[in-house]
C-alpha cells in the first residue's frame, strides 16, 4: 500500500481505513483539527490537536495523519505511544520538538514536503523506526543519533546536505551506505566521550569528507 500523501510504502496489512475513528465506543483517539491563535507568535498559526482519551488503555491510533499547513504540532501528540505510522508531510514545520523520541513504537515516520532545517537528537530514540522520509526539507546535517536506527528505507532528496551524505546516499545501497556511516559516527563519538573526563560535545557536520578519505586520494 502507498501513503496517500507521497506515494511512500505502507504495508499491505493496512487498507484505506487505515487511520480511523471509532467514535462510537470511545476507544481509540482519533484526529480533529481545530485552528488556534498562537498569542507567542505575531501571525496566526494553526496548530491542530488530537481529540480523544488520552488516559486509557488505548494511547493512540496505529496510525495517524496529520494535514492542513500545520505549523506547530499539539504537545498531545506525543502522549500516543502506540502509534506505529506517523505521517505529518505536505505541512509547513520549521522545527520538530525533542519529545518525538517519546513515541518508541513508531516504525514508520513521513515528514517530507515541510521546512525542517534539523532534527532533534532524540530521534535516535525512536529505536523501532524503519521507514523515515525527508524530502524537500532544508536539512543541512543529520543528527548522529540516527546511527542508533535501523532503517530499511530514508528518504532524503530535496534537501541541502553535504556532498559526502549525497554521495552516499546515490549509491546503490544509499539507505544503507548513509547508515553505516551516521551509525560508525555516533560509535565514534560514544568512544571518545567514555575515554574524556569531560562530556563531549556532538557534532553533526556531515559536509566535511574523512581526512582518511582525503589522503587516500593522495
Amino acid at each position: 500500500m502507498q501513503s496517500p500523501t507521497n506515494n511512500h510504502y505502507l504495508p499491505d496489512e493496512f487498507n484505506d481505513n487505515f487511520f480511523y475513528n471509532d467514535d462510537h465506543e470511545n476507544k481509540h483517539l482519533f484526529l480533529q483539527s481545530e485552528p488556534i491563535i498562537n498569542d507567542q507568535h505575531d501571525e496566526e498559526e494553526d496548530e491542530y490537536y488530537l481529540r480523544g482519551p488520552i488516559n486509557g488503555i488505548e494511547t493512540g491510533l496505529a496510525g495517524l495523519e496529520i494535514k492542513g499547513k500545520v505549523r506547530t504540532l499539539s504537545p498531545v501528540l506525543f502522549y500516543q505511544t502506540n502509534t506505529r505510522y506517523l505521517i505529518i508531510s505536505n505541512n509547513e514545520l520549521k522545527y520538530l520538538p525533542a519529545e518525538i523520541g517519546n513515541l518508541t513504537n513508531l516504525v514508520y515516520l513521513d515528514l517530507s514536503h515541510n521546512r525542517l532545517k534539523t532534527l532533534p537528537s532524540q530521534i535516535g530514540d525512536l529505536i523501532n523506526l524503519k521507514r523515515l522520509y525527508l524530502e524537500s526539507n532544508f536539512l543541512k546535517n543529520l543528527p548522529y543519533e540516527l546511527g542508533k536506527l535501523y532503517l530499511e528505507d530514508l528518504g532524503l532528496n530535496n534537501n541541502p546536505l553535504g556532498d559526502h551524505i549525497l554521495s552516499l546516499f546515490a549509491r546503490p545501497n544509499g539507505t544503507r551506505e548513509v547508515m553505516n556511516y551516521l551509525r560508525e559516527k555516533w560509535n565514534l563519538l560514544c568512544s571518545f566521550s567514555k575515554m574524556s573526563s569531560y562530556k563531549m560535545p556532538l557534532s553533526w557536520d556531515n559536509t566535511e569528507i574523512d581526512s582518511n578519505e582525503n589522503n587516500s586520494n593522495i
